[in-house]
């Protein structure tokens, strides 16, 4: 299904470095997503609390290191991060709606 090989690639497309923790929990959270695309529905009761079962640490950690690499990312270029998602938006998405769009971008075919 998904592979870990396209997901780095659209992370590193978007920009985010992974000199930041985020960077991996983010991929490990759009694993997750493409495995289970019901799991999106439920970020922070699902998402959050298996990647940080997976990397010994908190979902509220999760929570925002995966949000800090999106503010980095859209301050650092919004318009690239729009053009590697697909997506417009007008203001920094929530770590839902990115996950969400990230997602979407990697398997358009899949209802998320």
């Amino acid at each position: 299904m998904a592979k870990n090989e396209d997901v780095h690639a659209i992370i590193a497309q978007i920009g985010i470095g992974y000199n930041y923790k985020g960077a991996a929990m983010l991929e490990l959270a759009l694993l997750h997503a493409l495995e289970e695309p019901d799991s999106l529905q439920l970020v922070t009761k699902w998402i959050y609390p298996q990647v940080a079962r997976e990397l010994d640490t908190t979902p509220e950690r999760v929570e925002r290191n995966i949000r800090t690499v999106i503010d980095v990312a859209w301050r650092e270029d919004s318009e690239n991060c729009c053009r590697a998602l697909r997506r417009s938006f007008r203001r920094k998405p929530t770590n839902s709606a990115f996950l969400s769009a990230a997602a979407d971008r990697l398997y358009p075919d899949m209802r998320f």
